[in-house]
């Protein structure tokens, strides 16, 4: 079987048309990812917000067998009330901190928004402190992280393993294609030599029943 049409079927073609489709999906959502940041960073308002107050919710997710059916954000204090209403359902509970956003937009209206902390990238943050944000203009609740160093390594890794990914199913093309190159020539140095005995074995033959015509044609005269 040529490497072309290895390429093109078993398991070896199933793993490089896979590896090629992961290769496309990883570089587009890369890419994905790195133009939403550029074009907010572009085109979203940039202020300096202060935390004005921290609140901590309490998440409620189901588990075991009824993992992901269930989850839901409430308050900590009516967590117990809130598991209550699922008395045959395991719980395991955690935390969200969020904060209160407090900033100016560029026409001076004042806005508190309400934002997760590990969203705004701003873990750790206290009261008072000030991080910088990007704000849509047409709708200035909807904010974001300045400089979303998650999001950016995020998309650069998606990036980076898609081109790289990419660049290793061109080359194994690449070698097959060669390969196949190779095989061409082989195939038409075997023909030529196929052709060539079947040349040097039919002369011997050839004579051979030229004589024997010839000897016949001699006893009939007689």
């Amino acid at each position: 079987m040529s490497s072309k049409a290895v390429l093109k079927s078993s398991l070896i073609g199933y793993i490089y048309r896979g590896m090629r489709v992961l290769g496309i999906i990883l570089t587009i959502a890369g890419t994905w990812v790195l133009g939403d940041i550029v074009y907010h960073s572009l085109v979203g308002g940039k202020a300096e917000a202060t935390i004005s107050r921290l609140h901590v919710v309490c998440v409620l997710q189901a588990t075991g067998a009824m993992a992901g059916t269930v989850r839901t954000e409430v308050e900590c204090s009516e967590a117990d009330k809130t598991m209550a209403q699922y008395p045959n359902v395991p719980f395991s509970i955690g935390e969200i901190p969020y904060g209160y956003f407090a900033f100016n937009a560029e026409d001076g209206t004042a806005y508190d928004v309400r934002a997760p902390l590990a969203y705004l990238e701003a873990l750790g943050a206290e009261n008072g402190s000030t991080v910088p944000i990007v704000y849509q203009r047409s709708n200035p609740a909807e904010i974001r992280a300045a400089m979303p160093m998650a999001a950016l390594l995020r998309g650069l890794s998606f990036l980076t393993g898609g081109v790289a990914i990419l660049f290793a199913v061109l080359t194994v093309r690449w070698i097959a294609s060669q390969r196949r190159g190779i095989e061409v020539d082989v195939q038409r140095l075997r023909e030529a030599h196929s052709n060539q005995v079947r040349r040097s074995v039919r002369l011997p033959v050839d004579a051979v029943v030229n004589t024997a015509s010839t000897a016949r044609a001699s006893q009939q005269r007689r």
